[in-house]
């Protein structure tokens, strides 16, 4: 066999091994919020905020206030400038406005009961902590 040849060998086998872990990471998030889903449900049906302590397992809490996942719609982003910056939220605007701000600008809509307008979509999404062993 060449160098040439063991090189390529090797790089073969790294591209599939990372193709199977990435499977792999892939499956186990969802496996993750599925689970999550479920703990959640069962924390806001039960009207719980922290599940009980077990040993060797630990427990989980409600983050509160439930986090918010805000979206616009894309044609209508000048609308949205011209409504963060009414807003007197301007300086978060830069070519674009991050992700970050906006789910921020949106979180602070949302608690100071301000109307959201139509071209700004939101989900609140309950999420749990879980606090290991």
């Amino acid at each position: 066999m060449s160098v040439e040849h063991d090189i390529l060998s090797e790089y073969s086998q790294a591209k599939k091994a990372s193709v199977s872990a990435e499977i792999v990471a892939k499956t186990a998030k969802i496996r993750l919020e599925y689970a999550e889903d479920n703990l959640t449900s069962f924390m806001i049906d039960s009207k719980i905020k922290s599940t009980a302590k077990f040993e060797g397992l630990g427990h989980a809490t409600m983050v509160t206030p439930a986090v918010v996942f805000p979206a616009y719609d894309k044609n209508r982003e000048e609308d949205l400038f011209s409504f963060v910056r009414d807003q007197g939220e301007g300086p978060i605007i830069k070519t674009n406005i991050h992700h970050a701000s906006f789910k921020a600008f949106v979180a602070r809509l949302i608690k100071s009961a301000t109307v959201v307008p139509e071209f700004i979509t939101y989900n609140l999404r309950s999420k749990v902590r879980f606090y290991g062993k």
